[in-house]
């Protein structure tokens, strides 16, 4: 009775030490993937702040540059209206005159608000501000329709104009230029393959139970499926050596982190 009470209590100890080291593995395990999450966590985060540092480094090199070319415009516009007055006094009858300043005017203010947009668009924000989409998207138009319109690229908006979201408009706008720039990206290579079609890029928005929804289409031929789960990782770029691959996911992070949404395919 002795030796086999020995063998059943030997035999519980036994199986309890077993328990025990199977839940110190358990525990070891899930506090080396914390670990490794966090760290994973701190890693990103080091990147961003990296990223945010050169955006606002860039930020002020083109606030610098604004203002160097702001007053020099400006003095420009008034030489050429001074000139206008005066030919105009010299040769009333000359619509041609008319045309020519008007023009000129257009091209000076359009210069202006370009150089000021940027401004505003590097422009640090620290607390979160109620604005309306509206002027997000007349913002983006400003800066992208130029020179998508050189290359033949139809961009189309299409917004609420009521609908007012809260957050980081700059970094929205970021967000948006990204997306242009990839899609134009991938226009100029369907190009080099010489596939003619008619590009487009459409960015629309809609309003949904108090929360908004902005879509961003064009027809340069889509992401490969193969690559789709992998497009927001840091350093994931499809360019070769052009592309640092982490536009998405600084985009990513801006929506999900600082904006309180989500971005997905």
């Amino acid at each position: 009775m002795y030796h086999q009470s020995f063998l059943l209590l030997y035999c519980i100890l036994f199986t309890e030490k077993e328990l025990y080291e199977k839940q110190l593995k358990d525990i070891n395990k899930s506090l080396e993937q914390k670990i490794k999450e966090a760290v994973e966590e701190n890693k990103k985060q080091q990147e961003y702040l990296i990223k945010q540092a050169r955006f606002a480094q860039i930020g002020e090199i083109v606030s610098v540059i604004a203002h160097q070319w702001l007053q020099p415009l400006n003095t420009i516009s008034m030489i050429i209206h001074a000139t206008y007055v005066k030919l105009k006094k010299k040769y009333p009858e000359e619509s041609s005159l008319d045309k020519c300043s008007e023009k000129t005017r257009k091209q000076i203010n359009f210069m202006t608000r370009t150089l000021k947009d940027f401004m505003n668009y590097f422009k640090p924000e620290t607390e979160k501000q109620v604005f309306y989409l509206s002027s997000i998207f007349r913002r983006v138009e400003k800066i992208v329709a130029p020179s998508l319109k050189e290359k033949g690229i139809k961009l189309e908006l299409s917004f609420c104009k009521d609908n007012k979201l809260k957050g980081y408009p700059n970094e929205l706008v970021q967000v948006l230029l990204n997306l242009i720039k990839n899609a134009k990206e991938a226009f100029e290579e369907s190009f080099n393959k010489k596939i003619k079609i008619e590009e487009f890029i459409k960015i629309f928005s809609y309003k949904i139970d108090n929360k908004c929804l902005i879509i961003v289409e064009d027809n340069a031929g889509g992401i490969p499926e193969e690559i789709k789960d992998k497009i927001f990782e840091p350093y994931f770029s499809t360019k070769g050596n052009v592309g640092v691959g982490l536009g998405l996911y600084i985009s990513k992070l801006l929506i999900e982190k600082h904006m309180n949404g989500k971005i997905y395919l």
